[in-house]
């Protein structure tokens, strides 16, 4: 070999020994950051059309996981059976001079209106998203007011998450 060479080609073979004895396992290393947040229960609702002033009729209800205890429907109510904070979204569509409100009724009977969408056209599209503290059960439903003749609520979707903290 020549002093200056610094690339070297080596051909040999390592023969394979025995395979030796399994030492003891070792310490338990220190624990990693916490994974991220994850969603309890969810329900989602899909509402009829209407025309007609009052509660919207529900058409289907699914809620996450089919064993959950924290939601449930009555006839035309969600009901979130315990106390925590929750993530809601209502989309759809609203046709003419309508109105929807989501509103709740705690156990005691108190009704609060928790956000109103108001059609400011035509037809509108919307979404509106908003977090709630429940402090006690709740019933939800939302309230359609055609205030024109021929205003309707396209099939609107409503989904309430309950958030892990």
């Amino acid at each position: 070999m020549k002093p200056n060479h610094k690339n070297y080609l080596l051909d040999f073979t390592i023969p394979e020994g025995i395979t030796g004895k399994l030492g003891p396992t070792g310490p338990q290393g220190p624990i990693g950051p916490t994974g991220p947040a994850t969603l309890e229960d969810v329900i989602f609702v899909q509402y009829n059309n209407s025309f007609t002033n009052g509660l919207l009729t529900i058409f289907n209800a699914t809620i996450f996981p089919n064993h959950s205890s924290l939601f449930g429907t009555n006839g035309n109510q969600i009901s979130i059976k315990q106390p925590g904070n929750y993530e809601f979204t209502l989309c759809g569509k609203l046709n003419g001079n309508a109105v929807v409100n989501i509103q709740s009724v705690n156990t005691q009977g108190r009704l609060t209106n928790l956000t109103t969408i108001t059609a400011q056209k035509a037809s509108m599209l919307f979404s509106k998203t908003g977090i709630l503290k429940i402090t006690e059960p709740q019933k939800m439903h939302l309230l359609f007011s055609a205030n024109t003749t021929g205003a309707n609520a396209e099939p609107l979707k409503f989904m309430i998450k309950k958030l892990p903290f």
